[in-house]
């Protein structure tokens, strides 16, 4: 008898970020964000909404910051990142309220290097 379901769903953690005509939905493997972070782990095993529908509202949170950690979170690199500096401030904050050390090392090491380019290229005008 073939299985009831075709893939195991039990594992994803849905996701809405942004508001109105901006609102995008993503979804993540639950394991894999509890590794990283108390807070996914303490929400997602707690006793807290999210426990149950395995569903978070960031709609305070830019569609493109939310995808900005997962693609982090996969090893893949966000182009805004490199390319705006208020985007990348506000991964940052995500990385602070969802208490994601290594991903805040990286944003603040990213800062740093850009910071450091502007500065030689000041000092070399």
């Amino acid at each position: 008898m073939p299985p009831r379901d075709l893939f195991d769903y039990s594992n994803v953690v849905t996701f809405a970020a942004g508001e109105g005509n901006s609102l995008q939905y993503f979804a993540f493997d639950g394991p894999r964000l509890c590794y990283e972070s108390a807070y996914f782990d303490e929400r997602l095993h707690g006793r807290y909404p999210e426990t149950r529908t395995r569903h978070f509202d960031f709609a305070d949170v830019k569609p493109a910051v939310l995808a900005c950690m997962l693609c982090w979170y996969r090893g893949w690199i966000c182009v805004y990142c490199d390319e705006d500096d208020g985007h990348t401030t506000e991964a940052c904050s995500l990385a602070e309220r969802c208490r994601i050390p290594r991903f805040k090392g990286y944003l603040v090491k990213k800062i740093e290097v850009r910071s450091s380019i502007r500065g030689i290229g000041r000092s070399t005008t």
